[in-house]
């Protein structure tokens, strides 16, 4: 469930009360994906495969494709470390078993 408050403050509740992701005031956290739940993660990853085939087809120019295969992963505790090299791993391994994008484009 989603629920919306004051802008810059982005509620996402997980079954827990209270469960709210802090944002400190920073601007331009309203377009990042939070990773609180499965949904989340699920969430992510649907997305990180859509800009994969998108940046694989051959309509796609290498400015675009350069756009669409760079990620930044922003928190450096467990769970940015964890999710930057799974990250990794499903760009580096998982995707490419299929499809294999030129290498200088893959940034993570």
């Amino acid at each position: 469930m989603i629920s919306s408050s004051a802008y810059q403050d982005c509620s996402v509740a997980d079954g827990k009360p209270g469960s709210k992701s802090r944002t400190h005031g920073v601007e331009g956290l309203e377009h990042v994906n939070f990773l609180k739940d499965v949904t989340d993660a699920r969430r992510i990853r649907r997305k990180v495969i859509e800009n994969f085939e998108q940046a694989c087809l051959p309509t796609t120019t290498d400015d675009e494709r350069r756009r669409l295969l760079s990620f930044v992963v922003c928190g450096g505790g467990p769970t940015g470390v964890e999710f930057a090299a799974e990250l990794f791993d499903m760009l580096n391994e998982d995707l490419t078993l299929r499809v294999r994008p030129p290498d200088s484009f893959l940034k993570a």
